[in-house]
């Protein structure tokens, strides 16, 4: 017996590996999908992603006949039980699902008028007639058919954060790389955008403004300085595993560590990591060169170590990448200055934050009041 049909056999893998596949691509082609037709803001794009992650979903539930695909050679995945996301990560999700059906429970006109916020529609309603048979219920959400929208427009993101966890890291690392290379693509769009006479001001991309480009990038900037931390730091050295691997290694060892592919991955990486801060700052978005400048910062820290190491010259390494990262944080200053606008309350977006934090809190207080 060959075991074809136990859950380890060559059978079970390779059904187990034809689902994590049929993922991969999923999500693969997924995110490729997700920055066309101005980032999908359009209700027919919009649509087509949102039942492609329903697709992803439903493949997520399907029996699997093999933990993993790797599971003979000890690979797991992310975490340390592939496809299963730890309880409060579960909760949050959770939660995070059910908040917008939550808004759209009916309740009864009275005690819908007495919200915070719905007493001038109330009122509307009231003088207009729509407070007779038939329109006593009304759900929670002043604009029902928006919050439905909203609550749909969460099933990419959930079912791509579910499926991540069912593929090992070979799979993931690819994924981070399509992810980067899209980051990489919209920002030398971005840039021909801004050269362009024909064109805006700023750099939008395929979005449908800066704000939404900056967004995008300002999260892929921190994964490429990541990987071209990984790819330069210091790694295992080769000799390091044999019975004498306190020795110092040959000059043929060391120069192996720079190979020709080591020295086209730094390149490649670092090249996409200043057109992605490039097309960050033709934005000329406030927040997403802020947040550049944060992510810099952050990044600069937690990857310095990694650049160096723990003896004297490592140390030294150390310091030097955190002083780049902060040198580079300081130049970022007049760019800021210079492309961002001068102003920052000159569209008064500080000033509308402002009041709409303050009305919320107030919010939250009056309900928390009338329930007591």
């Amino acid at each position: 017996m060959s075991g074809a049909l136990t859950p380890h056999g060559p059978s079970g893998i390779h059904h187990a590996t034809a689902q994590d596949a049929a993922l991969f691509y999923g999500l693969a082609l997924l995110l490729v999908y997700a920055p066309l037709f101005l980032g999908t803001w359009r209700p027919v794009p919009l649509m087509i992603m949102e039942l492609a992650a329903v697709a992803l979903l439903a493949g997520l539930f399907m029996p699997r006949q093999a933990a993993a695909a790797g599971s003979e050679d000890g690979r797991t995945g992310p975490v340390g039980h592939p496809g299963r996301p730890s309880r409060p990560a579960l909760l949050f999700l959770l939660l995070l699902f059910l908040l917008p059906l939550f808004q759209l429970v009916p309740l009864p006109f009275e005690l819908w008028s007495e919200l915070p916020g719905r007493a001038f529609y109330a009122e509307a309603l009231r003088l207009a007639g729509d407070t007779e048979d038939g329109f006593n219920w009304r759900a929670i959400s002043l604009i029902p058919t928006t919050t439905e929208a909203a609550w749909l427009t969460l099933l990419p993101p959930l079912a791509m954060f579910l499926a991540v966890l069912r593929l090992d890291r070979e799979r993931l690392l690819v994924l981070v790389l399509v992810f980067l290379g899209i980051a990489t693509g919209e920002a030398l769009l971005g840039l021909i955008q801004y050269g362009n006479t024909l064109m805006t001001d700023s750099a939008t991309g395929t979005y449908r403004n800066r704000n939404h480009l900056a967004g995008l990038l300002e999260m892929a900037l921190p994964v490429g300085l990541a990987l071209l931390a990984a790819t330069v730091g210091h790694g295992r050295p080769p000799h390091a595993g044999r019975p004498h691997g306190r020795r110092k290694p040959t000059l043929r060892q060391w120069i192996a560590r720079f190979g020709v592919a080591r020295i086209n991955q730094t390149a490649a990486l670092g090249a996409s990591s200043i057109a992605i801060l490039l097309g960050l700052i033709f934005t000329r978005s406030r927040a997403g060169i802020s947040l550049a400048m944060l992510g810099i910062l952050l990044s600069s820290l937690m990857f310095s170590y990694r650049l160096g190491g723990r003896n004297t010259y490592g140390l030294i390494g150390t310091f030097t990448a955190a002083g780049v990262g902060l040198a580079s944080l300081i130049g970022l200053v007049p760019i800021w200055n210079r492309f961002a606008y001068a102003d920052p309350f000159e569209d008064g977006a500080l000033v509308q934050f402002g009041s709409s934090l303050s009305l919320c809190f107030c919010s939250i207080f009056i309900t928390w009041a009338v329930e007591l």
